[in-house]
């Protein structure tokens, strides 16, 4: 008999990524984490910074970067803000950076367990909401790894760009709630080969 796999809620999902936070919450391993992610907050700055062919250090880290403020309102969107938002006009991303070792592209594959990146795409989503202007970005790396790009496939939409154009670019789907989520993975090499700042803008901006 085939088995039958419910589809993780939401509130399942967000709620196993705070138990996750709190059992490996020693104050040691937080801080290598956050340095961690402040090294990869920095680097990916100074690509946005290339990108948008914009001055170097437009880009910097949010005040409100790093975990906690999934704990309070910000008013600072995502990880990384443009510093001088005249000259980034129509950037159209929050994003989300997570320099992590223990991530594996194969959970998607899996059931028996939530992969690591949905529970932070949903986190995203969930803070995204507050700034319905911009599009969640969630950027995965690890040491001697590229940045990884995950956005969402409705979001390509809004031109009729199909991401499938890109190459080496990947979709996953997986069930939530009653719905199916589908995300396009790529690197970020590709990402901007394939889109300059001036066409994401017209493909994602809202």
């Amino acid at each position: 008999m085939a088995r039958t796999i419910k589809a993780p809620s939401q509130e399942e999902l967000l709620s196993d990524s705070g138990a996750s936070v709190k059992k490996h919450g020693k104050r040691s391993v937080g801080q290598r984490s956050k340095s961690k992610g402040k090294k990869a907050e920095k680097e990916f700055c100074e690509l946005l910074d290339v990108w948008c062919n914009v001055a170097p250090k437009t880009f910097a880290p949010s005040r409100a970067s790093g975990g906690w403020r999934y704990q309070k309102k910000s008013l600072e969107p995502g990880d990384v803000v443009s510093r001088y938002p005249e000259t980034t006009q129509g950037f159209p991303f929050i994003i989300d950076i997570k320099n992590r070792e223990k991530w594996d592209f194969m959970e998607w594959f899996s059931r028996r367990q939530i992969p690591a990146f949905l529970q932070w795409w949903l986190e995203l989503e969930a803070e995204a909401s507050q700034f319905p202007h911009l599009v969640p970005m969630l950027v995965i790396t690890r040491n001697n790894a590229p940045f990884i790009v995950v956005t969402k496939y409705m979001d390509w939409e809004r031109e009729f760009c199909n991401p499938l154009s890109i190459p080496w670019a990947s979709l996953f789907t997986y069930p939530v709630n009653t719905s199916a989520l589908t995300l396009v993975i790529c690197s970020w090499d590709v990402f901007t080969a394939s889109l300059s700042f001036e066409r994401a803008k017209g493909v994602f901006g809202q």
